[in-house]
């Protein structure tokens, strides 16, 4: 008749890591010698660390210096080995206008399938859909999954990360720079007359107060000359502004303020980037990383330090030139960095 009672007990806590079972008040009576066996209870770390990034989040295609980007997924947490899956939000485009209309998706190894022109698809001015792109691999601990995108429409993207115990995290990105990597895309491509040579479209700032702006097709080798001058990528607006996506940062000393002070440190940086920002009236700080172009670098916006130091953390930033951009209350400034 004799029967067990009580229960083990372990150590609490619900994050990853090993948690003690001990006894506890379990006992099968004393009638008898019990010799307890410890063990731990193992819960694996969560794979909602993982990260989903893009190079760059604007691309004109038809330029070849700014339609290409990179997506990066890497796991963290769980337990490797992890499958990773990357998928795009809709189908690719093949044959828009001319042969050469074709975006394009190649991944860092694994297997892909959709990302290829599709056997019937004919050379027509409307182009062709072709099927959705996917790209799997495993990736060991650390790791991550790359793929290289060139593309002419705005796009999603989608990741699955499956880790060795079978947890399964999902991660959806945001169009238009969002912190997930999603991407804004433009088919910047004209054809000047009949001759079917490729230019680059560009709104041009006329100066006229008429006309103030026309849509041009300009060779290549001036789209840079003509940013510089203000002009931007695509066609005109009626307001003839630039779209936030490819505006220059404008540099203009007489829009700064003394209103509060800033410095970036270290500069050039490497991993991690310090503002300081003298904020006298502990009013809100905006801050925004931009390119040369003009357009948003994905940031964590982080907690100051007591001395008002805000410090990034930029291993996905790509090298080169960027500015720092902070807005408190109506005024702003911008800081010159650079990434090495």
């Amino acid at each position: 008749g004799d029967v067990a009672s009580g229960s083990l007990v372990r150590a609490a806590g619900e994050t990853g890591g090993n948690y003690l079972i001990s006894k506890g008040t379990y006992t099968y009576g004393s009638n008898y010698a019990e010799t307890y066996v410890p063990a731990n209870l193992t819960i694996n770390a969560s794979l909602e660390g993982s990260t989903f990034s893009t190079t760059n989040n604007w691309l004109y295609f038809g330029y070849a210096g700014d339609q290409t980007a990179t997506v990066k997924v890497t796991p963290v947490g769980g337990t490797g080995p992890y499958t990773v899956k990357i998928t795009m939000d809709r189908a690719m485009k093949f044959n828009v206008i001319t042969s050469s209309g074709d975006e394009s998706w190649t991944a860092t190894g694994g297997t892909t399938t959709g990302n290829t022109v599709p056997g019937t698809c004919p050379v027509t001015t409307t182009g062709c859909v072709g099927s959705t792109p996917v790209s799997t691999a495993t990736v060991n601990a650390g790791g991550s999954y790359s793929v290289n995108v060139i593309l002419m429409a705005d796009a999603d993207f989608t990741a699955t990360i499956t880790d060795s115990k079978g947890c399964v995290y999902t991660i959806t990105s945001l169009a238009g720079g969002g912190p997930n990597g999603g991407i804004d895309a433009e088919d910047v491509r004209c054809f000047a007359g009949t001759s079917m040579v490729q230019k680059v479209q560009i709104c041009h700032r006329t100066g006229s107060s008429k006309n103030p702006c026309v849509t041009i097709c300009v060779n290549e080798s001036a789209v840079e000359e003509h940013i510089a001058h203000g002009d931007f990528y695509g066609k005109c607006n009626t307001t003839c502004t630039a779209p936030v996506a490819n505006a220059r940062i404008a540099e203009d000393e007489a829009e700064e303020h003394a209103d509060f002070t800033l410095e970036a440190y270290p500069n050039p940086f490497a991993l991690t980037l310090s503002i300081q920002v003298t904020n006298p009236d502990n009013r809100e700080v905006r801050m925004q990383m931009m390119d040369i172009m003009g357009r948003p670098v994905s940031l964590l916006m982080p907690k100051p330090t007591d001395e008002g130091v805000y410090t990034f953390e930029t291993n996905h930033v790509q090298t080169g030139l960027y500015f720092i951009r902070v807005n408190i209350g109506k005024y702003t400034k911008t800081l010159k960095v650079l990434k090495e």
